[in-house]
């Protein structure tokens, strides 16, 4: 049986090559453990897109991903 994991992400979000950029913080909750980093990172931009928080997809670049088990 796989475990669920709640994992805080820090993203580095930028603009574009002339901006300074910032890291933003994301929260994704009772993800599988048998997932892969880049289907947690889908998954993360379709909530993104679908909440119109960003008009397009694959926005994602660099993540730190912190994790603890769902209780």
């Amino acid at each position: 049986m796989s475990k669920e994991l709640n994992l805080t992400l820090q993203v580095w979000r930028q603009d574009g090559p002339d901006d300074s950029g910032q890291f933003e913080i994301y929260k994704a909750e009772n993800i599988s453990e048998d997932m892969s980093f880049l289907e947690l990172l889908d998954i993360i931009n379709e909530d993104l897109v679908r909440t119109d928080k960003y008009q397009s997809s694959s926005i994602m670049t660099v993540a730190k991903v912190s994790a603890a088990l769902a209780v």
